[in-house]
C-alpha cells in the first residue's frame, strides 16, 4: 500500500502455511528455512516427500521433515546403544550427532544438542513455497 516493489525478506515463521490467506499478494516473500520439497536435498528427501504426499495428500512442510530425521536420529542412536539406559542412550545420540547423517534434511550433524543442516532459501509464489533457483530470483 505504501509503494514498497524490493524484496520482503522474513524470517521461518513465514513458512508452514502462515502465507496461506495472503495467496498471490505475498509473491516474492523471501526466508530461510532448513527445508522445502522440491529443495536439492537428495533421494531421502525425495522419497519422504513422496512418501508423505501418497499418505497425506499434501505437501509436507518443514516441521514434519524435521520430526522424521528427529525421530530416526533417536531411533538409530537407541539401536547404537543397543539399550534404552537414559546413559547408553545420550552417550549414542552424542556419538551419532557428531559423527554426522543424513536425513531428509540433507548431511546435518548434532553439536551441542543443535541440529545443523544446510539451509534453503524458499520464496512465496503463487501461493506456494518453493525454493529459490537460478529460474525464480
Amino acid at each position: 500500500q505504501g509503494g514498497f516493489t524490493g524484496k520482503l525478506i522474513a524470517e521461518d515463521g513465514a513458512g508452514n502455511g502462515t502465507l496461506d490467506a495472503a495467496g498471490g499478494a505475498a509473491n516474492g516473500v523471501v526466508w530461510a528455512s532448513d527445508w522445502v520439497p522440491g529443495a536439492p536435498f537428495g533421494s531421502i528427501s525425495t522419497s519422504f516427500t513422496q512418501a508423505y504426499e501418497a499418505k497425506y495428500g499434501t505437501k509436507p512442510s518443514d516441521w514434519a521433515a524435521e520430526a522424521y530425521d528427529a525421530t530416526f536420529y533417536a531411533a538409530r542412536a537407541i539401536k547404537m546403544a543397543n539399550s534404552v539406559s537414559p546413559a547408553a542412550v545420550d552417550a549414542a545420540l552424542i556419538s551419532e550427532g557428531a559423527a554426522g547423517f543424513t536425513g531428509v534434511l540433507g548431511p546435518a550433524k548434532v553439536v551441542n544438542g543443535q541440529e545443523q543442516a544446510t539451509p534453503v532459501l524458499v520464496q512465496w509464489l503463487n501461493g506456494a513455497a518453493v525454493p529459490m533457483t537460478n529460474q525464480n530470483p
